[in-house]
């Protein structure tokens, strides 16, 4: 079951869009505005379009429109990127979809060099299951459920010596989702920060916060409060390459049962070292709550990753590897699972660019899982405004023990036009 879509969202960056549109006319203000409108059209088949065991396929059209705009001047600075996109299944295997793709970032310097608002609003795919990690473009809508996250974010930042910086302020958060199951939540932050920079190369830092998360629903049990200590540190020893280390203490009281309280210790390292001839490596590990589609509360995160990544004259490549644990819930044990992927561009002439993306998710508990998912597209640049694209995409899973398996290949063409 899905709910109707928030007019706060898509119709909010219709009105935004066509307000910078009329903006943008205006003589002194146009210097300051970007607005860039584009539109795709394609055509897919995709022989099973629901991922079952031996699913059904289906011809699909699909239509793209989409707008980019920047402001950016004195104290203010906006960016919004919107896209509509129409699927229609010609044949009728699966529901037709209106799917909205939304990130808009609003930062206001209130009071010069004292008093600073940042507005976030995303709107977007994320998958039902919050164990397969974030959303990856190019993927399907199958067991995914549309997210809109808003964020007001009002703080003050004061100088108190050449070095030291002091930021507090507070942090509202307000979460939907699209289907009825899933658990719609409010966040409540206060913050306050400490930075000082013993170097040009290194700063150190520490934080105090408190959060209180509960479902919009009034009906629905559950929520939290949490407070955090955190200090932190950040190297820099040459171009490109640093270190980064933050640790904390957190106790969380829930709020579905008042004496239950558990206190934590979250991290977050991670080493980024650039080497010759365009390599970067980096090695990273985290203990995180993750905000989880499916219950009031966050979800624990440990995850452990390396990658390696190259920029050379005709695109760049990478590889990566990750450990990722996610702590038991009610209805389920603990996660863990093994993800390698690889992904990178490169151009085959001055006009033509072969992109592909692969990744294997890989669970091993509770039960035994293999997820691929691989993406490849030709992109053909026919004049400034305008490029051709061909793709295929592979979907497959297999679990042991079930009779969920299924195989997916689309294949698809299209058009891209910006103004």
């Amino acid at each position: 079951m899905y709910k109707a879509t928030q007019i706060s969202t898509p119709a909010k960056a219709a009105l935004t869009a066509l307000m910078l549109l009329l903006l943008s006319g205006l003589p002194s203000l146009a210097a300051d505005f970007q607005v860039k409108p584009r539109i795709s059209v394609k055509t897919e088949y995709n022989d099973n379009v629901n991922e079952r065991h031996n699913g059904e396929g289906d011809v699909v059209a699909i239509v793209k429109p989409g707008v980019s705009a920047t402001y950016d001047h004195s104290r203010v600075f906006f960016d919004m990127s919107y896209d509509f996109e129409y699927k229609n299944y010609t044949q009728g295997n699966r529901g037709n979809e209106q799917n909205h793709n939304l990130n808009g970032i609003l930062n206001v310097e209130a009071i010069k060099d004292l008093f600073y608002i940042e507005v976030n609003d995303r709107y977007g795919r994320q998958y039902q299951d919050v164990t397969r990690g974030d959303f990856q473009s190019g993927d399907t809508s199958v067991e995914t459920v549309d997210q809109n996250l808003f964020t007001l974010k009002p703080y003050f930042s004061v100088p108190v010596q050449e070095r030291t910086t002091l930021q507090f302020g507070g942090q509202f958060e307000d979460i939907w989702y699209s289907n009825e199951n899933s658990v719609d939540k409010r966040n409540y932050q206060v913050f306050t920060d400490l930075i000082h920079e013993l170097s040009a190369q290194w700063s150190v830092s520490g934080s105090l916060q408190y959060e209180k998360q509960i479902p919009r629903d009034d009906a629905r049990k559950g929520g939290f409060d949490r407070y955090t200590a955190a200090a932190g540190t950040k190297y820099s020893y040459a171009e490109g390459s640093e270190v980064d280390f933050r640790i904390g203490m957190t106790r969380t009281s829930f709020r579905d049962n008042v004496s239950s309280t558990k206190v934590q210790i979250p991290w977050q390292v991670t080493w980024t070292h650039a080497m010759e001839q365009g390599w970067t490596s980096t090695v990273s590990s985290a203990f995180e709550f993750k905000e989880d589609p499916n219950q009031s509360g966050t979800r624990d995160e440990q995850t452990y990753s390396a990658r390696l990544d190259k920029e050379y004259g005709r695109g760049n490549l990478g590889f990566g590897l990750s450990y990722n644990v996610y702590d038991s819930t009610s209805g389920s044990g603990q996660v863990t699972k093994w993800v390698p992927r690889a992904g990178g561009v490169h151009e085959l002439t001055d006009r033509l660019a072969f992109e592909y993306n692969a990744s294997v998710d890989v669970q091993d508990s509770p039960d035994s899982s293999l997820r691929w998912l691989a993406l490849t597209s030709l992109v053909y640049e026919l004049s400034e405004h305008a490029s051709a694209e061909l793709n295929y995409r592979f979907k497959s899973f297999d679990a042991k023990g079930t009779t969920n398996d299924y195989v997916s290949n689309t294949i698809g063409a299209g058009l891209t036009w910006s103004f």
